[in-house]
């Protein structure tokens, strides 16, 4: 599949149409780096390991650097068990973000603790000392909880995405450390998303997906928005954060970051 755009002559500005145009190819996701190196692509977003495959071609110029996209494990918090608080704490508490990091993207990535990105207006550096790796502080939590022999949940997963298989994996053996059994059920792709977000206006019914997302750095609100308020159609279960709405509107009219 692919799609092309061109320059239009009616822009207003002729000085900012810096392109012609894009000619955008579907390319598949084992093809990337074949695709490159025969220059039927000029350009990609590259996953890390092909990154790390095309450092060494002349040919091909890697460059990295923060973005807006995140891997995590997105969960239904009205779901059991993650309508309990302390269950939430204890997974976050279980993950060695470090360690997954390191294996998913070869250190290129940053370890995440909250939705925002480095580079985002949104970022806040106090919060990434919240839920540092604890596996002790993990099972703590989940003694605390009522659940000191250990929970299980199943969590939804794209069986043809070999990078959030691999991402779910790292995860779910981690939590195992702790007595938390994440039961990977791999399914067709395009189901994951309705099954965990939903559709046609209803809220998703599975109770996890170790996914990606982030909130783009032009739409602070709106992403906010999608994920936190109960008609967000990013919003896993239609939970609303208490008191979430009225900062939304006040950033919403602000003129300033």
């Amino acid at each position: 599949e692919s799609m092309s755009v061109r320059a239009w002559p009616g822009y207003w500005n002729k000085s900012a149409q810096l392109l012609g145009g894009v000619d955008f190819t579907n390319v598949l996701e084992g093809a990337t780096v074949n695709a490159m190196r025969a220059g039927s692509v000029d350009v990609n977003v590259l996953a890390p390991a092909d990154a790390q495959a095309l450092k060494g071609d002349s040919s091909v110029k890697v460059r990295s650097g923060p973005g807006d996209f995140i891997m995590g494990l997105n969960i239904n918090l009205t779901k059991p068990p993650f309508n309990n608080l302390k269950v939430r704490q204890a997974v976050s508490h279980a993950i060695n973000r470090v360690a997954v990091n390191q294996a998913l993207t070869q250190g290129l990535g940053t370890p995440a603790f909250q939705f925002a990105t480095s580079n985002s207006p949104a970022y806040d550096a106090s919060l990434n000392s919240l839920y540092e790796f604890s596996p002790s502080k993990a099972k703590k939590l989940l003694k605390e909880a009522g659940f000191g022999k250990g929970i299980s949940f199943p969590s939804i997963i794209a069986a043809t995405a070999a990078v959030y298989v691999q991402f779910g994996e790292l995860i779910q053996s981690q939590l195992s450390e702790v007595g938390i059994k994440m039961d990977l059920q791999q399914i067709n792709q395009a189901d994951v998303i309705p099954m965990l977000w939903g559709s046609n206006g209803n809220h998703g019914t599975a109770i996890s997906a170790p996914i990606g997302g982030g909130i783009s750095l032009t739409g602070l609100s709106q992403g906010f928005a999608n994920q936190t308020l109960s008609s967000g159609y990013e919003n896993t279960g239609g939970y609303e954060v208490p008191g979430i709405a009225p900062l939304l509107t006040a950033a919403a009219s602000a003129t300033t970051y």
